[in-house]
């Protein structure tokens, strides 16, 4: 199924459209850009060699279970079954620091990574605030093929 695109709201005036869903549309923009380019369609134009991918949406661990190896049970969890259902790559976009770390740890490799610094709205304003230490968004991938 193909993800809906919201893009086409990014054309609109500002005030036909509410504001989280404009921020909406414009994270959606900002993901398939070329600098970062994730979305389901554009995993196999990175993987060509790809046959079925599994694209993982989100890891999140709360900050108080942090360091308890939550994170990596979970991606190695998640990697068994991609493999079992028959998937040859896990595909996701890392948009924190700690989930870039648990990807590293797992042996992901990058492939592509942007800075959220100096994205804008539409009207000029950031769209990114208040990120704290998460400086970057990556798109990670691992083939499967490496597990055992």
């Amino acid at each position: 199924m193909k993800d809906p695109n919201f893009g086409w709201m990014r054309s609109l005036p500002l005030w036909m459209v509410p504001e989280k869903l404009m921020t909406f549309a414009c994270i959606q923009h900002f993901l398939k850009s070329p600098e970062v380019h994730y979305s389901k369609e554009l995993a196999f134009e990175d993987i060509p060699n790809a046959t079925k991918i599994y694209e993982g949406l989100s890891l999140t661990v709360s900050s108080k279970a942090r360091g308890l190896g939550l994170g990596k049970e979970l991606i190695e969890r998640t990697n068994v079954i991609a493999k079992e259902k028959g998937c040859s790559h896990v595909y996701i976009s890392a948009s924190s620091v700690y989930s870039q770390a648990i990807f590293k740890k797992c042996n992901f490799q990058i492939l592509h990574e942007a800075k959220y610094e100096g994205v804008k709205h539409k009207d000029g304003t950031e769209l990114f605030k208040d990120m704290r230490e998460h400086k970057t968004v990556q798109v990670v991938l691992l083939d499967l093929s490496t597990l055992s």
